[in-house]
């Protein structure tokens, strides 16, 4: 049996949502941590043990327990999971599919604006009202607009603090940016 990849030292599981543990192979699982044990048995390829929600918190550690070989991650902390995606990895950013493959259907997006570019003329500004439009298509969907905090030659905005604190506002404060 083996624990899926994305199951580390370090990872940080969203707070206040169940958490999936996963991985391949037949036979027994078990997952303790925060002095519970949660018990899969797989008769299929696939185990899986679903975490109750959690609050913030840690340092901590999760023993894995999968046929008998025991695993220790080290330096968990509980707390909020913002998935990013860009200009190089946009194909992974199609909504429905992020929400069936966490199976969270409610899993908010937020659409972060391209940088306003001077040489791209019309075009730019037409994928920037796309990106604008897509925000009313996609459920629970939210647009952070940067083309203010960029300096209109590189797409990627220098002062990436101001961006991120509009993202935290938008995800976390409720606020428009």
């Amino acid at each position: 049996m083996t624990l899926h990849k994305m199951f580390t030292n370090n990872m940080v599981p969203q707070a206040n949502k169940p958490t999936r543990m996963f991985g391949e192979g037949k036979g027994k699982a078990n997952v303790r941590f925060l002095s519970n044990t949660y018990q899969s048995h797989a008769d299929g390829e696939r185990w899986e043990i679903l975490l109750p929600p959690m609050p913030y918190g840690g340092p901590y550690e999760m023993q894995i327990t999968l046929d008998g070989e025991i695993k220790t991650l080290e330096n968990i902390m509980i707390g909020e999971v913002i998935l990013c995606a860009g200009q190089s990895n946009m194909q992974f950013a199609v909504a429905d599919s992020w929400r069936a493959d966490l199976k969270d259907p409610t899993l908010p997006f937020v659409i972060v604006q391209i940088a306003d570019l001077d040489y791209m003329g019309e075009e730019w500004t037409a994928l920037q009202e796309a990106q604008k439009k897509a925000v009313s298509l996609i459920h629970n969907a939210r647009f952070v607009v940067t083309k203010d905090v960029s300096d209109h030659t590189n797409i990627h905005p220098a002062d990436k603090r101001k961006a991120s604190e509009r993202v935290y506002q938008v995800l976390f404060l409720g606020g428009q940016a």
